[in-house]
């Protein structure tokens, strides 16, 4: 499917496709104009302006059935892929970007510094107990699970709403058990 899509990104041509949402059980036919492939967390999205909305939106590649690339054309769209996911981590930018503050555990820390959570991270402080970081972000379900994953190596300094958000999900959690 990969190579069907670059040709239509190449050619202007406008796709037609059944997607299924993720969170709800049923489909919708689409048309969109194709702008770009992106790969987040080891899946693969369409990144396309939705002609009925006029609204550029990303589609999981796993989602997409039925895949046709039309004969009509479209004019180049006018959209910076980089510049509009700079911020992003993973393809949600649906929140606006913000400044985040994590401190991690020495040990998390350590690995957190060879692997960056996100291209914007700066040490902002490190001692023998922790690293705190600083990440500019969308603020996204993406960006709360990723850090749900880290457990008590991870602390959210700021901001107050992504703070509030962790504490409701592990509250959560904790009634699972």
């Amino acid at each position: 499917m990969p190579l069907y899509l670059i040709h239509a990104i190449q050619n202007l041509n406008i796709l037609q496709f059944t997607h299924q949402k993720h969170w709800e059980n049923f489909t919708t036919q689409r048309e969109v104009k194709p702008i770009a492939i992106k790969e987040s967390q080891q899946r693969w999205y369409l990144v396309a302006l939705e002609i009925s909305k006029n609204t550029v939106k990303t589609f999981g590649l796993d989602r997409i059935s039925d895949l046709k690339i039309t004969d009509s054309k479209f004019k180049p769209i006018s959209y910076n892929v980089e510049k509009e996911f700079q911020h992003a981590f993973g393809v949600e930018t649906y929140n606006p970007a913000e400044k985040v503050i994590l401190q991690f555990s020495k040990q998390q820390g350590e690995y957190i510094k060879t692997f960056p959570l996100h291209e914007s991270q700066k040490i902002i402080e490190e001692n023998k107990d922790k690293v705190v970081i600083e990440i500019y972000i969308h603020l996204t379900d993406d960006i709360v699970m990723e850090l749900l994953k880290y457990g008590s190596d991870v602390k959210v300094i700021s901001p107050e709403s992504l703070i509030e958000t962790m504490k409701d999900s592990i509250k959560q959690m904790a009634n699972l058990y």
